[in-house]
């Protein structure tokens, strides 16, 4: 049950040592932009849950950014180091289906 609080799409979930600025998911929850601050060094993580139908692509101030996929539609982005103000977008590659 614990699972659906994490991975149901339209969602976005953080640590304690990170906090969410904004958000925006379009209304097919295919492209996500979430501003963020962190002021820790260790990493931290962005879980963001959109289609499950689309691989994605993840950029941090506009630059590509490795991530983990666990599930389809999930992507778990690594916040290394501390961040003041960064802007996440999470958009589609290509479609699965």
């Amino acid at each position: 049950m614990w699972a659906m609080t994490y991975y149901k799409p339209g969602t976005v979930t953080t640590g304690f040592d990170t906090c969410i600025e904004e958000i925006a998911i379009n209304d097919s929850n295919t492209e996500a932009s979430i501003t963020v601050t962190k002021d820790t060094d260790d990493t931290s993580y962005l879980i963001v849950c959109l289609d499950s139908r689309y691989d994605y692509g993840v950029t941090i101030n506009g630059e590509s950014v490795n991530f983990i996929k666990r599930f389809d539609g999930e992507t778990e982005i690594p916040l290394a180091g501390k961040h003041e103000k960064s802007q996440v977008i999470v958009k589609t590659l290509t479609n699965l289906n």
